[in-house]
């Protein structure tokens, strides 16, 4: 059985905090920029998808259910490349060092993770990385001097080399959590149950957006009457102002 351990730095203009993965790729501009990759122990690859295609053997490889893909929350790679290819990944094709890590009581960020482990400065995540990721991965706001509301390699190349450096050594640091927490590893019948919630979010669920619009219009109406009455009893312009 061989492992692919996967990393993808991706590009997209809603906020993935505030909004959720499937959200975040259902973007006009979601892109994904690089693929950084690794068979069982072979030295990690970094295809840079803003200068080639994705390969095909790489690209099967995600849909073999042969070769176990292995993931730091994989939830968001498998989403963004289900998006990327139009072609839905099962949930029980990965393994993911986050829920490992959640499994033994760890951190759940793949950089905190890592110093709990006590990993060396040149085995951990690059410092480098959170700055890099604003600049390729987010949109900027235009300035008169830079109009541009996204950043590319033609901007910064020399920053994008290192991106590519920052992009393979998380690869690296996924595959030593790995090896460091496969003993303690969820057993099959959490495996199943964690498979399952991912399919169930990847369903998603109906919603009549009519009734969830008119219930905020009245709500935000019923607000309105609310203050104009409290104003009226209190004599306060602003009776929300505790002082």
């Amino acid at each position: 059985m061989r492992r692919l351990f996967i990393d993808i730095e991706t590009f997209s203009s809603v906020p993935l905090a505030d909004c959720g993965v499937y959200r975040y790729c259902e973007s006009p501009d979601f892109d994904v920029l690089l693929f950084g990759y690794a068979y069982d122990n072979e030295p990690v690859g970094v295809v840079d998808l803003t200068k080639q295609p994705f390969p095909d053997e790489l690209r099967d490889a995600l849909y073999d259910d042969s070769v176990v893909k292995v993931a730091h929350n994989s939830g968001f790679e498998r989403t963004c490349l289900s998006a990327y290819f139009g072609r839905q990944i099962r949930p029980g094709a990965f393994e993911d060092t986050m829920v490992m890590a959640s499994w033994c009581g760890l951190p759940l960020s793949l950089d905190a993770v890592g110093q709990a482990l006590g990993l060396s400065e040149e085995e951990a995540k690059m410092r480098e990385g959170k700055a890099l990721v604003r600049k390729f991965c987010m949109p900027r706001k235009p300035t008169k001097a830079n109009p541009k509301t996204r950043l590319t390699a033609e901007d910064a190349p020399e920053d994008w080399t290192v991106f590519v450096e920052y992009n393979r050594r998380d690869v690296e640091v996924e595959r030593t959590v790995f090896n460091r927490l496969i003993r303690w590893r969820p057993d099959d019948s959490e495996f199943r149950l964690w498979a399952l919630d991912q399919q169930i979010n990847d369903r998603g669920m109906r919603v009549d957006l009519r009734m969830a619009e008119n219930a905020v219009r009245i709500g935000e109406a019923y607000r309105e009457q609310l203050l104009m009455r409290a104003q009226e009893i209190s004599g306060l312009d602003n009776p929300n102002s505790t002082e």
